[in-house]
């Protein structure tokens, strides 16, 4: 009995057979992810998501090349593995959803690319993809792909590339029996209205006729009404009246400026009344009225000052600190060149700050040698450039003060 309890006791169960690696899964283990996302594509029969992906890797590493000259190279596109298994897994889901005849999801695996990829780096793969999903032949119409051309749209415009930006947002307008309705069922109608728009205005300033401008700003005049942009209105507005000022037509362009305040003023725009009393300021400088033109730009500066429009105050400052200057006010000059040092320290512009800082020199010399003189004080070279020197050691010391918050 004893014996056959110590027999139960080291007999062992029986081992499983060792379970050898397919060759597919040690090729998985040892092959780079790229090899292996490009044979998982063509053994599926995704020969055009293959292609694709080939491509943009190709295209990654001559970017690697090229910027490996100027700046610090960025990881390669196929070194970043979240990157390359999002890209595989929206090709992927791209091509299947065309095949089965679904264009709409088709251009939406592609819109979702394109904002995947939205680090400054990844911006030529971010403009590939809105691309793709934009000129898309089949989905076209679909709300992907019209987010796509208003991305594309306003990023053309925002780059200067006006014509292009021009081009998308008529090409969209065209589609208004469609709907032209993008993500979430709403109506992309008044972001193409707004590119069309502007884009006018901007080709319209640089045209070389009268004709074309005018044609051009009637045109954002009428796209600004329809989708009743009080604001885009009013800019139009104020571009058509500076057209006709500079053909000496100050009576069209005095309606039109009136027409343009109302609009800023329906549509509480503080930066648009700022620049309409600086293009009113222009309009009374082009009759003579000096004082009219401090008025205005007096009133601007105010406007800017209290919407907190930095960049804008410190040039409304500048262009009235030499109106001062010119009219022989140099006390006032000074006075607002230190404030437009002020702003442009705070806002961080420095051209307007060394430029300010010359204007307070050249104001301070100038009341320093109006006081010596009325003094009776003696008006020699040598005694005014001591003078000077004095005063400009003084103003220095004022610039250099902390700035009041």
């Amino acid at each position: 009995m004893k014996r056959s309890q110590n027999s139960f006791r080291t007999r062992r169960a029986p081992e499983e057979p060792t379970r050898l690696p397919t060759k597919q899964e040690v090729t998985a283990l040892t092959a780079d992810p790229v090899q292996n996302m490009c044979v998982e594509m063509l053994q599926r029969g995704l020969h055009r998501s293959f292609s694709e992906l080939f491509s943009l890797l190709q295209a990654a590493r001559t970017r690697r090349k090229a910027a490996a000259f100027t700046t610090a190279a960025a990881p390669l596109l196929e070194e970043q593995r979240d990157k390359l298994e999002t890209l595989k897994l929206r090709l992927i889901r791209a091509e299947e959803a065309g095949r089965a005849g679904s264009w709409s999801d088709s251009c939406q695996q592609r819109l979702l690319l394109a904002q995947y990829f939205s680090s400054p780096e990844d911006l030529w793969l971010r403009l590939h993809f809105y691309h793709s999903c934009a000129d898309s032949e089949q989905g076209a119409a679909s709300a992907p792909a019209m987010e796509a051309q208003a991305f594309l749209a306003e990023f053309y415009l925002q780059t200067d590339d006006v014509e292009k930006a021009k081009q998308r947002a008529e090409l969209s307008l065209k589609r208004e029996d469609e709907g032209m309705l993008g993500l979430n069922s709403q109506t992309l109608m008044p972001r193409f209205s707004r590119v069309l728009t502007e884009a006018n205005m901007r080709l319209a300033e640089a045209a070389d006729d009268h004709d074309t401008a005018l044609k051009l700003l009637q045109e954002s005049c009428r796209t600004a009404r329809k989708i009743k942009d009080e604001s885009l209105e009013g800019r139009a507005n104020l571009h058509m009246g500076r057209l006709y000022l500079s053909k000496d037509e100050h009576d069209s362009a005095k309606q039109l400026f009136d027409s343009a305040k109302e609009h800023f003023l329906s549509a509480q725009d503080a930066g648009g009344l700022a620049e309409f009393y600086r293009t009113m300021a222009k309009f009374s400088e082009s009759k003579g009225n000096t004082d009219e033109v401090i008025e205005f730009l007096e009133k601007s500066a105010e406007i800017c000052e209290s919407s907190h429009q930095h960049s804008e105050l410190a040039d409304v400052s500048m262009t009235l600190c030499e109106v001062y200057y010119r009219k022989g006010r140099y006390d006032r000059a000074r006075e607002v060149a230190l404030k437009c040092f002020e702003v442009s320290c705070k806002a961080g512009l420095t051209a307007m700050l060394l430029k300010a800082q010359t204007m307070v020199g050249i104001s301070s010399a100038q009341l320093l040698i109006e006081k010596h003189v009325s003094g009776g004080m003696s008006s020699s070279p040598a005694a005014l450039d001591r003078l000077l020197k004095r005063e400009k050691t003084k103003a220095c010391g004022e610039l250099n003060s902390e700035p009041a918050e």
